[in-house]
């Protein structure tokens, strides 16, 4: 008895810190790394109802049927659109100095600029899922760059490897005309902003600014396994502070949080990890021996005949459970989808970094032939820069789990799942054991 009672106390003593905590005036992230599927969202709209009359809140998500869903439950919310002498930045700038609470994507938060964020300091942001912070930019290479430096349009700091525009190229942003130079009008911008970086002379890398934390009130960030994120990386370099909470279900019925610990988030993980119905036989090996390590190099490389093999082995794995086309979910790099035919199963993909959604929910037979590590150039670019590692380890689990977790385990559901690649198959193992 005298156990629970002081198991009760420690649990009030955590409230009061969080309370404390979500009072302070200093500007400390509150991450509420808590798994998939525990209320993380639930917890958010009942924290913004609560708090409408005292605080202004930007809810910042993925998906945009995620932001009508946050409209629908608090009817006072705000989305930005296009307007027609107006983009949907410049209407959120206009929806921000008019005070209102907002709803929005990541892509709309990613594009603004320093100057429009300085609008939101009165501003609370629950930031769900974690946001590319850094990147590696694929949209122009280094000819564009090139063309770019030659025109006069911008200039390149070889000390802090960073881009800068110059008068000519803002006028070229300006430009109607149909020129190469014109049409990079998006690189130019990123450049104007500060965004735009070179690494290792050879990769373009797009760093989101620090002021993208740091204008706000106060800032929330909804996740799993924080500590496996180029978010947390980015907080890391430019020295941050953050503090971790997880989701409480208080009577069954109201969610809470309180400060994160080990032991609740391990015991959590194994009770997931028991609705995990793990294949140990043929088929990993079969897959193994057609594509060999499940690396993104070696997929790329993948000959077509090895692809279609790769699409007959999921497709049989799937077969044996009888399972149809919506009950199924697989995932191949993005590099060699369009390769892989898996006959019968072809709108079953779900690209291997997918999180948030809930779309699939009803589906209970997965394979994830994915071998996941970090974007090398973004792995060379925190720790040249900063001199901060990503946790390997931390990082592949995370997105093996997110991805697993669009599924019917996120309700509590059994699962089959397979997955070939020996160390990912481990991490899963480790995770929940």
């Amino acid at each position: 008895m005298s156990k629970i009672i002081k198991q009760e106390t420690e649990e009030n003593k955590c409230k009061n810190q969080v309370i404390n905590v979500l009072n302070t005036s200093e500007l400390i992230v509150k991450v509420i790394d808590s798994i998939m599927g525990s209320g993380k969202t639930q917890w958010a709209i009942s924290y913004m109802k609560n708090n409408l009359s005292e605080k202004k809140f930007i809810y910042v998500t993925p998906f945009l049927d995620e932001v009508g869903r946050i409209k629908n439950e608090i009817p006072s919310f705000e989305s930005p659109e296009d307007q027609k002498f107006m983009t949907k930045s410049g209407h959120l700038s206009e929806l921000v100095r008019q005070g209102h609470n907002i709803a929005m994507s990541h892509e709309l938060l990613k594009n603004l600029s320093v100057k429009q964020l300085s609008l939101f300091k009165d501003y609370t942001m629950i930031l769900d899922e974690t946001l590319g912070f850094i990147s590696s930019y694929k949209e122009a290479g280094l000819k564009d760059m090139e063309i770019l430096l030659e025109a006069g349009a911008i200039k390149f700091d070889s000390e802090s490897n960073k881009y800068s525009i110059t008068e000519k190229g803002k006028e070229f942003m300006k430009s109607g005309a149909d020129s190469k130079k014109s049409k990079l009008r998006k690189e130019l911008r990123l450049i104007e902003e500060g965004k735009l970086y070179l690494y290792g002379n050879k990769s373009l890398i797009c760093e989101l600014p620090k002021e993208l934390v740091t204008s706000f009130q106060d800032i929330f960030i909804m996740t799993y396994l924080f500590e496996g994120s180029i978010a947390y990386a980015f907080l890391e370099a430019h020295n941050i502070p953050y503090k971790k909470y997880q989701i409480t279900k208080e009577d069954n019925i109201s969610y809470d949080i309180v400060d994160y610990l080990e032991s609740r988030a391990k015991k959590r993980a194994v009770n997931y990890y028991e609705l995990i119905n793990l294949h140990e036989g043929k088929y990993n090996q079969k897959i193994n021996e057609c594509i060999g390590s499940l690396s993104y190099t070696s997929q790329k490389n993948m000959t077509n005949a090895k692809a279609e093999n790769l699409g007959k082995i999921m497709r049989s794995y799937f077969r044996l459970d009888n399972a149809r086309q919506g009950e199924v979910l697989w995932s191949v790099f993005d590099a060699i989808k369009d390769k892989v035919k898996v006959n019968d199963y072809s709108n079953s993909y779900l690209p291997h970094n997918s999180r948030a959604t809930n779309k699939y929910s009803h589906t209970h037979t997965l394979a994830y032939c994915v071998s996941k590590y970090a974007h090398p150039d973004i792995r060379g670019y925190l720790s040249t820069k900063y001199q901060v590692k990503v946790d390997e380890d931390k990082l592949a689990l995370d997105a093996m789990l997110q991805w697993i977790f669009r599924s019917r385990i996120r309700n509590c559901q059994s699962i089959n799942l397979l997955l070939p690649c020996p160390k990912m198959r481990k991490k899963l193992k480790n995770w929940g054991s």
